[in-house]
């Protein structure tokens, strides 16, 4: 026997919350439905494994009929099951192998199985009754097809009528005010609302979701209105005025919905229950389709069965937990109560609009609302009936001064070059872009970025520099023992000299002269020699404003190096020495004690130097290449395209990787470019590109990206679907001619020709043909080639 669950309800009102857990190995409740007539306290419950009848009594479940008796096979495995409209002992379900069945409560045999219909050759999603004709059945099936059966005839000849889909059908619902009109939904997202007198023709078909339309709910009091829902996340209302369905609101739920029923004497409000992901019930009022009315959060698993009760305050679900509950509205949560009663909102343009509930403006009295009775809070009387609220909000609009970020956006946008020029270029007309908007700092960053991703003639192709204690070092390597005594005096001599100052010319030191005269004449010429290849060599990147001087004079800076004793002049002045500046890259003033110096100044100068030799200026080393200056700046561009990112400038990160392409590739990981590819186009906030409508810049940002992802954006949802102009059938083969009714859809109205290409029309008249074409006539013409009159115009 079942278990059951009693639970009691917060109210003490006679409905309360009870639930029951089914017997195991329940797999799921399927469908359920409420008894249609007689004393309509009885509920079916049908599954994969599960067949049962349950009656709800004394606020509890009893289990009243075990339908799934004597031979066990596929018949049993239900998809759905509905009770009769006017008779509480005939029921009808349908099963996953394309069988339909009805059962006979009164039935004397222990088996209440009556008739097995088995003309669907695929799974039945969907069985519903004629609202008025008590032998008249409907069921729609995966093998595309609605039949219609009479249940007076035998089984084998009970299929009467059949209606052509065109696809799965999800769903069929007999419309409760037209004695002959019901509809039905397809896997393709389209609803068809049929005349049961015409098989071979659809009154309507009208694409309602985005997919699967999974639930129709015709409305039970207001005639022509229907509900449907689908797995594109969204309940959508729609009023048939007998041509077109119109579409009156839109509820956008959080997964996709696979049931609906509207909600028993109340006019606007729709209960929906999710596919997966959501284990919520919800109840929507349709006039306010963003918050809904009240949920339900009792199931542990998806629900799949809704059914409301007479009173309206009371309804029984059922769901893959194998649980059946009786829910109560005034037990549901109200998100509305926890709902902020404050809004703000930007638009792309930065006009911020603030949304205020008119319940802030006002006092809270409800602490003094029991001040002036004379009975105390429990003997006052409550209303039973919860009744919803009416919330009015007050709008205030703000407009931003002198926001130029709009117009700077756009221009960079369309202006920025991203491809078809070499890389130096790319990045200078960039640069003229950023300056002419007034951006300098990123115009200087494209600077930067051509310096130093440009592999120049003068960095690697030119011969090294000599350079004071470098050259000196390098050429000591072959002198003999005596030549190399005197390197080492002059290397005491120029570590001073290039520590104490340099030229910024010529990189030559005031005081060298004098000191190279205190060296043996005949090794004169050598030095002479090296100080003309300095002087030649002035050009060279080292003595350009670069990172390397940056890095050189950070160490030349070094605590402990900042005061020298140079020694007096030995031979007489050949002219005035005149004090020269120092070098851009030594910030700090050089003194100039008269003492000398001592030996441990020189020895620190010598390690200095010969560290300054090996390990920061690597560029002047014979076997260095351009690859390896490249890599030298990776950390500086990375740190340089996240600060963009973090200050809200994507737009320039982004721009920077299109760019620069392989030349920092692996830098930084795929998940931070994608995000940062994303947020420049579509998806987060700032609303860029797609809110700005660039739909060109955005298609060209994906085409140049190299994320697969990213890569992937462009060929989401780029099917559309068209119809024929006479008949509306769907155009599945093709743009230009319709298997239905085999006519040609609109021709070129300037060649009467099937336009099989491009087909360009004008949104005024509706008249179009082949591209060239109507460019041709719009040329020499400014009416419409039909001859309607229209003024056409091309844009």
């Amino acid at each position: 026997m079942s278990s059951i669950k009693q639970v009691k309800a917060v109210d003490s009102s006679t409905a309360r919350r009870i639930q029951l857990k089914l017997e195991q190995p329940v797999q799921g409740i399927n469908a359920l439905d409420l008894q249609g007539s007689g004393d309509k306290d009885h509920v079916v419950v049908a599954g994969r494994n599960v067949f049962k009848i349950f009656k709800v009594e004394n606020n509890r479940f009893t289990e009243k009929m075990d339908l799934r008796v004597g031979k066990i096979n596929l018949n049993l495995s239900c998809t759905d099951v509905v009770w009769h409209p006017s008779q509480a002992n005939i029921l009808a379900s349908c099963a996953t192998n394309g069988a339909v069945l009805t059962w006979n409560l009164e039935n004397m045999r222990r088996s209440k199985q009556d008739k097995v219909l088995t003309d669907h050759s695929q799974t039945v999603n969907k069985v519903c009754f004629h609202p008025k004709e008590p032998d008249i059945m409907y069921s729609g099936s995966n093998d595309q097809t609605v039949r219609s059966f009479d249940l007076r005839q035998p089984a084998e000849t009970a299929c009467v009528a059949v209606y052509k889909a065109q696809d799965r059908v999800r769903y069929v619902e007999y419309d409760p005010h037209h004695y002959f009109n019901f509809a039905s939904a397809t896997e393709a997202g389209n609803i068809m609302i049929w005349d049961s007198r015409r098989t071979d023709k659809y009154i309507l078909q009208y694409t309602t979701h985005f997919g699967p339309t999974f639930g129709i709910a015709w409305h039970p009091d207001e005639k022509n209105k229907l509900a449907t829902c689908g797995r594109d996340k969204s309940i959508k209302i729609w009023k048939w005025d007998g041509y077109s369905l119109i579409q009156e609101h839109v509820i956008n739920t959080f997964a996709p919905v696979s049931n609906i029923k509207w909600r028993s004497q109340k006019k606007y409000h729709i209960t929906s229950c999710s596919l997966n992901i959501d284990r919520s019930i919800y109840i929507w009022d349709v006039r306010r389709p963003f918050i809904p009315l009240a949920l339900f959060e009792e199931h542990k698993d998806v629900v799949t069965g809704l059914a409301w009760r007479e009173d309206a305050q009371t309804f029984i679900s059922g769901g893959k937990d194998s649980m059946l509950i009786q829910h109560v509205f005034k037990d549901g949560k109200k998100p509305e109560q926890d709902a902020s009663p404050v809004g703000v909102g930007m638009n792309i343009y930065g006009t911020i609009c603030q949304a205020v509930s008119r319940h802030a403006f006002k006092p809270d009295t409800a602490s003094s609302s029991y001040q002036n009775t004379r009975r105390p809070m429990s003997f006052q009387k409550h209303d039973t009936v919860p009744q919803t609220k009416d919330f009015e909000s007050k709008i205030f609009v703000y407009d931003t001064i002198d926001d130029k970020f709009p117009e700077i956006f756009l221009e960079t946008a369309k202006g920025y070059k991203l491809r078809g020029v070499p890389f130096e270029q790319l990045c200078e007309h960039n640069a003229k872009i950023a300056q002419s908007l007034s951006r300098h700092q990123v115009a200087q960053t494209w600077l930067m970025l051509k310096t130093f991703y440009t592999e120049s003639s003068s960095t690697i192709k030119k011969p090294v520099p000599t350079f004071g204690k470098v050259t000196i070092l390098e050429n000591s390597k072959g002198l003999g023992e005596s030549e190399k005594d005197l390197s080492k005096a002059m290397d005491k001599k120029l570590s001073l000299t290039t520590l104490g100052g340099l030229d910024s010319t010529t990189a030559i030191t005031s005081d060298e002269s004098q000191s190279d005269s205190e060296l043996d004449p005949s090794n004169s010429t050598f030095v002479q020699t090296n100080h003309k290849d300095n002087q030649h060599q002035q050009g060279s990147f080292f003595y350009q404003e670069s990172d390397d001087d940056d890095e050189y004079g950070e160490i030349q800076g070094t605590d402990g190096q900042d005061d020298f004793d140079l020694p007096s002049e030995a031979v007489q002045q050949r002219h005035e020495l005149i004090d020269r500046p120092l070098s851009p890259t030594l910030s700090r003033d050089r003194s100039r004690p008269e003492s000398p110096i001592s030996t441990e100044e020189t020895e620190v100068s010598n390690v200095v130097i010969s560290k300054l030799s090996e390990t920061v200026i690597p560029s002047y080393k014979s076997n260095f290449s351009g690859l390896q200056l490249m890599a030298k700046y990776q950390p500086i561009i990375v740190d340089m395209l996240k600060f963009y990112a973090e200050q809200g400038d994507v737009q320039m990160s982004v721009c920077a990787l299109i760019v620069l392409q392989d030349r920092i590739e692996g830098e930084i990981d795929d998940e931070m470019q994608e995000h940062w590819f994303t947020s420049y186009i579509v998806i987060y906030i700032p609303d860029l590109l797609h809110r700005f409508k660039l739909y060109t810049c955005a298609n060209e940002i994906i085409k140049l990206s190299k994320l697969e992802k990213v890569e992937s954006m462009n060929q989401l949802s780029t099917i559309i679907y068209t119809k024929c102009n006479r008949c509306q059938h769907d155009l599945a083969t093709c743009g230009w001619a319709c298997s239905n009714c085999n006519l040609h859809t609109n021709t070129c109205s300037v060649c009467h020709l099937p336009v099989k290409g491009l087909y360009v029309w004008c949104q005024g008249c509706s008249h179009g043909g082949h591209l060239s074409h109507i460019y041709d006539w719009l040329k020499d013409n400014k009416t419409c080639p039909t001859g309607c009159g229209h003024l056409c115009e091309y844009v």
